[in-house]
Protein backbone atom coordinates (compact mmCIF):
# COMPACT_ATOMS: atom_id res chain seq x y z
CA UNK A 1 0.00 0.00 0.00
CA UNK A 2 1.15 3.28 -0.77
CA UNK A 3 2.04 5.61 2.62
CA UNK A 4 1.21 9.73 2.14
CA UNK A 5 4.93 11.30 2.39
CA UNK A 6 3.53 14.79 1.86
CA UNK A 7 0.77 17.04 3.37
CA UNK A 8 -0.95 18.75 -0.17
CA UNK A 9 -1.08 18.25 -3.85
CA UNK A 10 -3.10 20.99 -5.45
CA UNK A 11 -4.49 20.50 -9.49
CA UNK A 12 -5.93 23.68 -11.48
CA UNK A 13 -6.19 23.08 -14.96
CA UNK A 14 -6.52 25.22 -17.91
CA UNK A 15 -9.67 25.61 -20.21
CA UNK A 16 -10.43 27.87 -23.20
CA UNK A 17 -13.96 29.90 -23.49
CA UNK A 18 -14.00 29.42 -26.80
CA UNK A 19 -13.15 25.86 -27.27
CA UNK A 20 -15.82 23.70 -28.48
CA UNK A 21 -13.74 20.08 -28.23
CA UNK A 22 -16.18 19.03 -25.45
CA UNK A 23 -19.27 20.26 -26.91
CA UNK A 24 -18.31 17.74 -29.94
CA UNK A 25 -18.65 15.07 -27.51
CA UNK A 26 -21.52 15.65 -25.47
CA UNK A 27 -23.59 18.35 -27.22
CA UNK A 28 -24.28 20.47 -24.46
CA UNK A 29 -22.38 22.96 -22.45
CA UNK A 30 -18.83 24.04 -23.38
CA UNK A 31 -16.69 24.01 -20.08
CA UNK A 32 -15.98 27.66 -19.65
CA UNK A 33 -12.59 29.40 -18.34
CA UNK A 34 -11.79 29.08 -14.96
CA UNK A 35 -10.42 32.42 -14.26
CA UNK A 36 -9.65 31.72 -10.07
CA UNK A 37 -8.69 28.22 -9.74
CA UNK A 38 -5.15 29.07 -9.99
CA UNK A 39 -5.39 31.79 -7.38
CA UNK A 40 -7.23 29.51 -5.64
CA UNK A 41 -4.71 26.89 -5.53
CA UNK A 42 -2.12 29.75 -4.71
CA UNK A 43 -3.97 30.94 -1.99
CA UNK A 44 -4.05 27.43 -0.10
CA UNK A 45 -0.33 27.08 -0.24
CA UNK A 46 0.06 29.59 2.02
CA UNK A 47 -1.24 28.08 4.79
CA UNK A 48 -0.19 24.73 3.60
CA UNK A 49 3.27 24.13 1.48
CA UNK A 50 1.65 22.47 -1.12
CA UNK A 51 2.65 20.94 -4.79
CA UNK A 52 0.74 23.10 -7.43
CA UNK A 53 0.08 21.73 -11.15
CA UNK A 54 -1.78 23.94 -13.31
CA UNK A 55 -2.66 24.73 -17.34
CA UNK A 56 -0.85 21.84 -19.13
CA UNK A 57 0.92 19.51 -16.05
CA UNK A 58 -2.77 19.38 -14.69
CA UNK A 59 -3.53 15.92 -16.09
CA UNK A 60 -5.56 12.93 -15.38
CA UNK A 61 -2.41 11.01 -15.73
CA UNK A 62 -0.33 13.17 -12.94
CA UNK A 63 -3.56 13.16 -10.98
CA UNK A 64 -3.77 9.30 -10.91
CA UNK A 65 0.70 8.69 -10.50
CA UNK A 66 1.23 11.66 -7.92
CA UNK A 67 -1.95 11.50 -5.80
CA UNK A 68 -1.51 8.72 -3.52
CA UNK A 69 1.76 9.94 -2.24
CA UNK A 70 0.18 12.89 -0.64
CA UNK A 71 -2.63 13.33 2.86
CA UNK A 72 -5.00 15.97 0.95
CA UNK A 73 -5.70 16.82 -2.84
CA UNK A 74 -7.35 19.53 -4.07
CA UNK A 75 -9.07 19.76 -7.26
CA UNK A 76 -9.86 23.09 -8.28
CA UNK A 77 -11.80 22.01 -12.14
CA UNK A 78 -14.67 21.27 -13.80
CA UNK A 79 -16.89 18.41 -12.71
CA UNK A 80 -20.67 17.94 -14.04
CA UNK A 81 -23.26 14.94 -12.14
CA UNK A 82 -24.70 12.58 -14.58
CA UNK A 83 -27.95 11.99 -13.24
CA UNK A 84 -29.18 9.14 -15.34
CA UNK A 85 -25.77 7.21 -15.06
CA UNK A 86 -24.17 8.27 -12.08
CA UNK A 87 -20.62 6.29 -13.64
CA UNK A 88 -20.12 8.66 -16.17
CA UNK A 89 -20.19 12.14 -13.82
CA UNK A 90 -16.64 13.85 -14.26
CA UNK A 91 -13.87 16.18 -13.43
CA UNK A 92 -12.21 17.36 -16.02
CA UNK A 93 -8.48 17.76 -16.31
CA UNK A 94 -5.60 18.98 -19.31
CA UNK A 95 -3.89 16.99 -21.61
CA UNK A 96 -2.18 17.20 -24.15
CA UNK A 97 -2.06 18.60 -27.63
CA UNK A 98 -3.96 21.45 -25.57
CA UNK A 99 -7.05 18.76 -25.28
CA UNK A 100 -9.56 18.03 -22.27
CA UNK A 101 -9.35 14.56 -20.67
CA UNK A 102 -12.16 13.64 -17.99
CA UNK A 103 -12.05 11.51 -15.03
CA UNK A 104 -15.16 9.42 -14.26
CA UNK A 105 -17.04 8.28 -11.08
CA UNK A 106 -16.10 4.52 -12.37
CA UNK A 107 -12.80 5.11 -13.00
CA UNK A 108 -12.36 5.66 -9.62
CA UNK A 109 -13.15 1.68 -8.48
CA UNK A 110 -10.48 0.78 -9.94
CA UNK A 111 -7.32 2.80 -8.18
CA UNK A 112 -6.00 3.36 -4.73
CA UNK A 113 -5.94 6.12 -2.88
CA UNK A 114 -5.62 6.25 0.89
CA UNK A 115 -5.15 10.13 1.23
CA UNK A 116 -7.09 11.50 4.58
CA UNK A 117 -8.69 14.74 2.43
CA UNK A 118 -10.01 15.66 -1.22
CA UNK A 119 -11.45 18.42 -1.84
CA UNK A 120 -13.37 18.48 -5.00
CA UNK A 121 -13.66 22.48 -5.54
CA UNK A 122 -16.29 21.47 -8.43
CA UNK A 123 -19.37 21.57 -9.34
CA UNK A 124 -22.08 19.10 -8.65
CA UNK A 125 -19.23 16.68 -7.01
CA UNK A 126 -21.58 15.26 -4.57
CA UNK A 127 -25.07 14.69 -6.69
CA UNK A 128 -25.76 12.22 -9.32
CA UNK A 129 -28.09 8.99 -10.09
CA UNK A 130 -29.95 7.81 -7.47
CA UNK A 131 -29.98 4.45 -7.54
CA UNK A 132 -32.22 1.62 -5.58
CA UNK A 133 -30.16 -0.39 -3.22
CA UNK A 134 -27.29 1.83 -3.61
CA UNK A 135 -27.81 5.33 -2.63
CA UNK A 136 -26.61 8.84 -4.81
CA UNK A 137 -23.53 7.79 -7.61
CA UNK A 138 -21.28 10.12 -7.42
CA UNK A 139 -18.08 10.89 -8.07
CA UNK A 140 -17.68 11.78 -3.95
CA UNK A 141 -19.01 8.30 -3.77
CA UNK A 142 -16.36 6.92 -5.86
CA UNK A 143 -13.66 8.74 -3.99
CA UNK A 144 -14.84 7.06 -0.80
CA UNK A 145 -14.78 3.73 -2.63
CA UNK A 146 -11.06 4.42 -3.62
CA UNK A 147 -10.08 4.67 -0.09
CA UNK A 148 -10.11 8.39 0.50
CA UNK A 149 -11.19 8.77 4.53
CA UNK A 150 -12.96 12.15 3.97
CA UNK A 151 -14.46 14.26 1.54
CA UNK A 152 -15.36 17.97 1.21
CA UNK A 153 -17.82 17.92 -2.00
CA UNK A 154 -20.44 19.76 -3.55
CA UNK A 155 -23.84 19.60 -3.80
CA UNK A 156 -24.45 22.11 -6.96
CA UNK A 157 -22.50 24.80 -9.24
CA UNK A 158 -20.20 26.69 -7.35
CA UNK A 159 -18.67 30.42 -8.24
CA UNK A 160 -14.65 30.10 -9.64
CA UNK A 161 -14.44 33.18 -8.22
CA UNK A 162 -16.08 32.47 -4.72
CA UNK A 163 -14.88 28.95 -4.13
CA UNK A 164 -11.23 31.27 -3.96
CA UNK A 165 -12.28 32.83 -0.79
CA UNK A 166 -14.17 30.12 0.20
CA UNK A 167 -11.35 27.51 0.23
CA UNK A 168 -8.64 30.32 1.93
CA UNK A 169 -10.89 30.59 4.66
CA UNK A 170 -11.06 26.51 5.05
CA UNK A 171 -7.39 25.92 4.85
CA UNK A 172 -6.42 28.12 7.47
CA UNK A 173 -8.56 26.36 9.79
CA UNK A 174 -6.93 23.33 8.60
CA UNK A 175 -3.11 24.45 9.12
CA UNK A 176 -4.93 25.28 12.50
CA UNK A 177 -5.62 21.81 13.66
CA UNK A 178 -9.16 22.47 13.56
CA UNK A 179 -11.49 18.98 12.89
CA UNK A 180 -12.57 19.27 8.83
CA UNK A 181 -16.54 19.30 10.07
CA UNK A 182 -15.10 22.54 12.58
CA UNK A 183 -13.06 23.64 9.96
CA UNK A 184 -15.86 24.05 7.74
CA UNK A 185 -18.42 25.69 9.18
CA UNK A 186 -15.68 28.31 10.68
CA UNK A 187 -15.28 28.76 7.09
CA UNK A 188 -19.17 29.53 6.08
CA UNK A 189 -18.91 31.80 9.09
CA UNK A 190 -15.95 33.96 8.25
CA UNK A 191 -16.89 33.93 4.24
CA UNK A 192 -20.02 35.74 4.73
CA UNK A 193 -18.21 38.08 7.51
CA UNK A 194 -16.22 38.73 4.45
CA UNK A 195 -18.65 39.49 1.77
CA UNK A 196 -21.90 41.66 0.32
CA UNK A 197 -25.00 41.00 1.81
CA UNK A 198 -25.51 39.62 -2.34
CA UNK A 199 -22.53 37.29 -1.82
CA UNK A 200 -23.53 35.72 1.61
CA UNK A 201 -26.79 33.98 -0.06
CA UNK A 202 -26.92 30.25 0.30
CA UNK A 203 -25.97 29.65 -2.96
CA UNK A 204 -22.16 30.64 -2.69
CA UNK A 205 -21.03 28.67 0.66
CA UNK A 206 -24.13 25.86 1.34
CA UNK A 207 -23.02 23.70 -1.28
CA UNK A 208 -20.18 22.89 0.42
CA UNK A 209 -20.53 19.39 2.53
CA UNK A 210 -18.32 17.02 4.30
CA UNK A 211 -18.09 13.36 4.23
CA UNK A 212 -16.20 10.81 6.23
CA UNK A 213 -13.81 11.11 8.44
CA UNK A 214 -14.01 14.17 10.50
CA UNK A 215 -10.58 14.01 12.63
CA UNK A 216 -8.20 16.95 12.43
CA UNK A 217 -5.21 16.16 9.94
CA UNK A 218 -1.98 15.33 11.69
CA UNK A 219 0.41 17.41 8.72
CA UNK A 220 3.98 16.58 8.30
CA UNK A 221 6.50 19.31 9.85
CA UNK A 222 7.23 21.59 6.87
CA UNK A 223 11.06 21.61 5.94
CA UNK A 224 11.58 25.18 7.52
CA UNK A 225 9.97 24.32 10.57
CA UNK A 226 12.07 20.66 10.43
CA UNK A 227 15.41 23.11 9.81
CA UNK A 228 14.45 25.02 12.51
CA UNK A 229 14.13 22.45 15.04
CA UNK A 230 17.52 20.87 13.58
CA UNK A 231 19.35 24.24 14.41
CA UNK A 232 17.70 25.02 17.97
CA UNK A 233 18.75 21.37 18.95
CA UNK A 234 22.69 21.06 17.31
CA UNK A 235 22.83 24.77 19.08
CA UNK A 236 21.43 23.40 22.52
CA UNK A 237 23.98 20.39 22.03
CA UNK A 238 26.80 22.53 21.22
CA UNK A 239 26.04 25.00 23.75
CA UNK A 240 26.06 22.16 26.63
CA UNK A 241 29.64 21.08 25.24
CA UNK A 242 30.68 23.79 25.34
CA UNK A 243 29.94 24.61 29.24
CA UNK A 244 31.16 20.79 29.68
CA UNK A 245 34.73 22.07 28.38
CA UNK A 246 34.53 25.09 30.61
CA UNK A 247 33.84 23.53 33.95
CA UNK A 248 35.95 20.90 33.43
CA UNK A 249 38.97 22.84 32.58
CA UNK A 250 38.17 25.44 35.73
CA UNK A 251 38.41 22.56 37.55
CA UNK A 252 41.75 21.67 36.20
CA UNK A 253 43.16 25.10 36.99
CA UNK A 254 41.75 24.83 40.24
CA UNK A 255 43.38 21.48 40.60
CA UNK A 256 46.94 23.42 39.12
CA UNK A 257 46.63 25.91 41.74
CA UNK A 258 46.66 23.43 44.77
CA UNK A 259 49.89 21.85 46.94
CA UNK A 260 51.21 18.67 45.73
CA UNK A 261 50.26 17.30 48.68
CA UNK A 262 46.65 18.02 48.87
CA UNK A 263 46.69 16.98 45.00
CA UNK A 264 47.88 13.42 46.04
CA UNK A 265 44.77 13.49 48.74
CA UNK A 266 42.37 14.47 45.98
CA UNK A 267 43.26 11.71 43.87
CA UNK A 268 43.18 9.16 46.14
CA UNK A 269 39.56 9.57 46.88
Amino acid sequence: DTIAQKNLIAFAPEFKAKDERLNLVFRQEFLSSLKYNRKEIKGISKWIKADLLTNEDATKENFLKLSPMYKIIHLATHGQANNKRGEYSFLAFSAANDSIELLHASDLYNIDLPAELIVLSACETGVGELKRGEGILSLARGFSFAGVKSILTTLWKVSDKKAASFMDFFYKNISEGLQKDEALRKAKIAYMANCSKREAAPFYWASYIAMGDMDAIELFPEPEESFLLWYILSGLCIVGMALSFYLWREKLVEISRRPVSSIAGWFRR
